[in-house]
C-alpha cells in the first residue's frame, strides 16, 4: 500500500477554504438572482424628475410602479405609469422581466428583448435607438435602496461624439478617447406602498 509522504494539513485546509468560498460564491450569485425580484415584488409611488440640459428638472411626474410575479421565478409583470389616468399624457408601459440562464431580460413586447445586467441590488440596461448614423444611447437602472424603496435612473443622449483624442501611453497601442454628451435625465425614487 502507497503511503502519502507529502500530506500537508495547512495545504489541505487552504483549499478546503478555496473550494467552500467558491461553492458560497456560486450560491450566493443563484440565490441573490432569484430573490432580487421575490423581495422588489409590490407596489411602488413616486415623482419622476425630468431633466434636459439645466441643473432643474424641466417637469415632474407623478409615477406607479408595480412588479409582481407571473410565473415562479422565471416571469415578473413590469408596469410603470407615467401620470394620472384621467388627465392628458398617461402613459403606461406594461412589460415584463424574464428570467432565465442566470440571466435578466427586459421583455417589451413585439420582439423587443433588453437583456439586464444584475450588480449589486441593481439591474441596469445600455441600448442605442435610431437609424444610420442618428442614435441615442439610453441607459436604465432599476435599484434597491433599501426594505421599502426603489430607484429608477434613465439617461442618454446622441450616439454622436462631442470630442475626440487619441492617447498614446508608454509600451502600449494608442487608443482613442470619446466623449458623448448627456442630453436627458430622468429620476425617481419609489417609495412601496402597503
Amino acid at each position: 500500500m502507497q503511503k502519502c509522504t507529502n500530506f500537508n494539513p495547512a495545504v489541505a485546509g487552504f483549499f478546503m477554504r478555496i473550494i467552500f468560498c467558491f461553492g458560497m460564491v456560486f450560491c450566493s450569485l443563484t440565490f441573490g438572482a432569484q430573490s432580487l425580484l421575490h423581495r422588489w415584488e409590490g407596489t411602488y409611488v413616486g415623482t419622476l424628475e425630468v431633466y434636459s440640459q439645466d441643473p432643474s428638472p424641466r417637469a415632474q411626474v407623478p409615477v406607479l410602479l408595480c412588479i409582481k410575479n407571473l410565473q415562479k421565478d422565471s416571469v415578473w409583470q413590469y408596469l410603470m405609469a407615467y401620470g394620472k389616468p384621467d388627465e392628458p399624457g398617461y402613459m403606461e408601459k406594461n412589460y415584463q422581466i424574464i428570467f432565465a440562464n442566470k440571466r435578466y431580460v427586459l421583455d417589451e413586447g413585439d420582439g423587443i428583448l433588453i437583456p439586464m445586467t444584475h450588480f449589486g441590488n441593481c439591474l441596469i440596461d445600455f441600448y442605442t435607438l435610431g437609424h444610420n448614423d442618428e442614435k441615442t444611447y439610453m441607459q436604465s437602472s432599476l435599484c434597491e435602496v433599501d426594505n421599502a424603496s426603489l430607484s429608477f435612473n434613465l439617461a442618454g443622449g446622441p450616439l454622436t461624439p462631442m470630442t475626440k483624442k487619441e492617447i498614446t501611453e508608454e509600451n502600449s497601442e494608442a487608443m482613442t478617447l470619446e466623449t458623448y454628451p448627456f442630453t436627458f435625465y430622468q429620476s425617481v425614487f419609489l417609495q412601496k406602498q402597503p
